[in-house]
């Protein structure tokens, strides 16, 4: 896993003072197949089948600085 510390100092300084860093593996998982019934046990099924969930790009903040999926990164960079 290999972070590139960026500073935006470039382009636009600190995003709200902090450090922004960009990370590949900074992905959300999101549900997007449920099951049709409203049982508790198929719903937990569900919950463990990795088939049933995609990987969303994330932004997260941290005590250390932002940390963001590089396509979330561009978008801002694109904003600013």
């Amino acid at each position: 896993m290999i972070h590139q510390f960026m500073n935006l100092a470039g382009f636009m300084g600190y995003l709200y003072g902090d450090r922004v860093i960009e990370s590949e593996h900074c992905v959300i998982p999101t549900q997007i197949r449920f099951p049709r019934t409203k049982r508790r046990r198929i719903q937990k099924k569900w919950r463990k089948n990795h088939k049933n969930f995609i990987d969303k790009p994330g932004m997260l903040k941290t005590p250390f600085g932002i940390v963001c999926h590089p396509s979330i990164l561009r978008k801002l960079k694109v904003q600013v």
